[in-house]
């Protein structure tokens, strides 16, 4: 396993460490792309367009 992220951006691989992909044949049987969104205290500060 390597690093969460590429060394140019490190701040950008975290979420995708919560996400998992399962398939059978190709075929995608459990797919969870991780966090769509992060907050910080009560703020939201990104998120993603899934």
């Amino acid at each position: 396993m390597g690093t969460p992220a590429a060394a140019a951006s490190p701040g950008h691989g975290h979420a995708g460490l919560l996400s998992i992909q399962c398939s059978t044949l190709g075929e995608p049987i459990v797919a969870d792309p991780g966090n769509e969104m992060i907050v910080i205290g009560d703020h939201p500060i990104a998120v993603e367009e899934m």
